[in-house]
């Protein structure tokens, strides 16, 4: 286990836990399967310090490591890289190893609010907060199911994380409905949270830069994707719906971005035809 804690090193974690006393700062723990480039990690990320600026003791726990842990050290975020598998499918055995990681994790910091993201991250995030006394659990769900589909863990484990569990957070009313029908939690524990984007970061210097390294003319409207090239992440979806667009509006521009892989050919096919 890799831990980088905003210069402590293991050992002074150890010896010196958050105090757990009305009077300090709220702590928040956020555990994400890893900090690759996507968009979870991403706002996952971008929160963490928004909440750190604010007073709060927030930190990340993720399974393995990735492209956001140089943002999250520019910026001084407590992180904790487990290194585990972060992949869904893996045994329940390998799983339990999670479990109790994290649960030893919790009982050090002691964290007001444990936050887990996605399936099943989240199902072991909340078993984990609830076997060390955390007051507050939360569960972030950001998928129609695919997750569970693909790598679905056993239905008593799944409710007994959901006991555990203070509310859902998801980022639709489509995710919200899924989670009512699929997994059947109730509508009071639910919470829709939309994605938001914050402008103020917006460079429009850059912009026209990037118009022009594409030989996008400046006054052509455009329609962006920033999603990795994942098959859940439906693409081809929009490739047949710029199709029709640009049926009827010939100067719509379409770009698609992301990391790539083998998905990425299907696309380029759907794309040429």
């Amino acid at each position: 286990m890799t831990i980088a804690v905003a210069g402590q090193n293991a050992s002074e974690m150890e010896s010196a836990p958050i105090p757990a006393h009305s009077g300090r700062p709220i702590a928040l723990a956020t555990v994400l399967p890893s900090l690759q480039r996507g968009g979870t990690e991403g706002a996952a990320s971008r929160l963490t310090v928004r909440l750190r600026e604010r007073g709060y003791e927030a930190v990340i726990i993720a399974l393995s490591g990735g492209g956001w842990e140089g943002y999250l050290t520019q910026n001084s975020v407590p992180t904790v890289i487990l290194g585990h598998d972060s992949r869904s499918n893996v045994s329940i055995v390998h799983a339990a190893r999670i479990i109790w990681s994290l649960t030893r994790i919790f009982r050090r910091l002691r964290p007001d609010i444990v936050s887990g993201f996605l399936y099943p991250i989240s199902i072991w995030s909340s078993l984990a907060a609830w076997l060390a006394g955390v007051p507050v659990v939360i569960a972030n769900r950001r998928d129609c199911g695919f997750q569970r589909t693909e790598a679905p863990l056993p239905r008593w484990l799944e409710v007994l994380s959901y006991r555990a569990t203070t509310r859902f957070v998801v980022n639709s009313r489509a995710v919200a409905k899924s989670l009512r029908e699929q997994e059947r939690i109730a509508s009071s524990q639910i919470e829709v949270i939309h994605n938001g984007i914050d402008v103020s970061e917006s460079d429009t210097v850059q912009s026209q830069s990037y118009r022009r390294t594409l030989g996008i003319d400046a006054t052509s409207p455009v329609v962006g994707m920033m999603a990795n090239f994942w098959r859940h992440k439906n693409h081809l979806m929009l490739v047949a719906a710029a199709r029709q667009v640009v049926t009827e509006e010939p100067g719509v521009v379409f770009v698609l971005a992301g990391a790539e892989s083998e998905y990425c050919e299907a696309v380029r096919v759907a794309i040429a035809r």
